[in-house]
């Protein structure tokens, strides 16, 4: 069944309200040397060339110059990162999507869905590939001021010239508004302009975002015992006697330590376990939780696995062995010189529609975003990572 061009659903109509929202909400868009394109395909490259660095050198009249070499090197961005968000309508919830509020609402949560994975792409590009590392430790409103003027000193070192900006999360935002309340810091507008939460004296543009990376630490030497639980992401999972999962959340202890090991990270990654119901699964709105905010646990290393997400972990347990738990949970935030990560993409993502297979009447569609992400070499000194302790080890 097509889509009338004059329906709200039409991709003329829908889509410039999707990319209206994508563009109130990407952080990135702020922070990110942009480059858009009406059409871009995957596996396409965009050069950005860059020339050897100059010198000036003394010059005595009469004598001779040193004629330096003028190099060129091309830096290449690839456009390999592909996103979709897709959802199904009835004919009754199609016939009220028709109305322009409902309409507008199914956009801003496509749009938030699309923005979130680029947003965390264009982050961890960002901290991943930063020329220095600061470690915050568990940073305080008397500590935090002192870190970022050091930050500040290590740009200005770099020769990162121009507006300098700090993506932080919400609680470090929250930091910086109990020493700047006069300074027209307003954390609860954050969501209202691309996470701009205001300038700091600091000399930063400063930005909130939920889509910065974390990483924890479980260990477990011991296998757990029937009723200990394990919550992470505000999901808590609850280990049950072997070969008894039954409900949604609960986890098998395994035969032993090794088993409940395999079962625990095939739960958090929601794959195929050792055996039929080693696990029941979370509800759906915690599984999409985990899916949005990408959290994954790695192949236990002995008896640690290392788990990642991004924004907020908050990982706790009741374990009965006092040798199993988490460690410190540590986040990392981006500081630098704008446009110094850079970001090639569509201007508008494009829409898929067509009939549910064997239901006719309902019609599934797909939004498609392509871009492509790169910190070019001349770039890395203008990028500073500062970890910091999110919460407490439970061991």
């Amino acid at each position: 069944m097509a889509v009338n061009e004059h329906s709200a659903l039409a991709p003329v109509n829908f889509m410039p309200k999707v990319q209206m929202f994508l563009s109130k909400r990407l952080v990135a868009k702020e922070i990110a040397r942009t480059e858009f394109k009406a059409q871009l395909r995957s596996g396409q490259s965009i050069d950005w060339p860059y020339i050897t660095r100059g010198r000036a050198q003394g010059y005595t009249p009469g004598t001779d110059l040193e004629m330096d070499a003028n190099k060129a090197a091309s830096d290449t961005m690839l456009i390999d990162q592909s996103s979709a968000a897709t959802f199904v309508l009835d004919p009754n919830q199609r016939a009220q999507a028709e109305d322009k509020t409902i309409s507008a609402q199914l956009a801003d949560e496509q749009a938030y869905v699309l923005a979130n994975e680029i947003d965390q792409k264009i982050l961890k590009e960002g901290t991943d590939n930063a020329g220095s590392t600061v470690d915050g430790g568990a940073l305080a409103a008397a500590t935090l001021y002192a870190q970022m003027t050091n930050i500040t000193a290590t740009l200005q070192r770099a020769n990162a010239n121009g507006k300098r900006f700090a993506v932080l999360d919400p609680e470090t935002c929250a930091l910086i508004a109990q020493l700047e309340v006069a300074n027209g810091f307003n954390t609860a507008d954050a969501a209202l302009a691309n996470g701009f939460v205001g300038k700091s004296h600091a000399g930063f543009y400063v930005y909130s975002s939920n889509n910065l990376p974390t990483t924890v630490t479980m260990t477990m030497d011991t296998q757990p015992t029937n009723g200990d639980t394990t919550t992470i992401a505000g999901a808590t999972w609850t280990w049950v006697t072997d070969a008894t999962a039954a409900n949604a959340g609960e986890i098998n202890i395994g035969a032993d330590v090794a088993d409940a090991k395999d079962i625990f990270v095939t739960a958090i990654n929601g794959t195929t376990p050792p055996t039929a119901n080693d696990y029941i699964d979370i509800d759906v709105e915690n599984r999409r939780d985990y899916q949005q905010a990408v959290v994954a646990a790695a192949a236990f290393t002995g008896d640690d696995c290392v788990i990642t997400g991004f924004g907020k972990l908050a990982c706790s347990e009741t374990f009965t062995a006092a040798t199993n738990g988490f460690s410190l949970e540590e986040g990392s935030m981006l500081f630098g010189t704008k446009g110094a990560v850079s970001l090639g993409m569509q201007i508008q993502p494009t829409m898929s529609s067509a009939p549910e297979p064997k239901r006719p009447m309902e019609m599934n569609y797909a939004l498609h975003d392509l871009y492509g992400k790169k910190v070019f070499y001349r770039d890395i000194p203008k990028l500073v990572k500062m970890t910091r302790t999110v919460t407490a080890a439970t061991i």
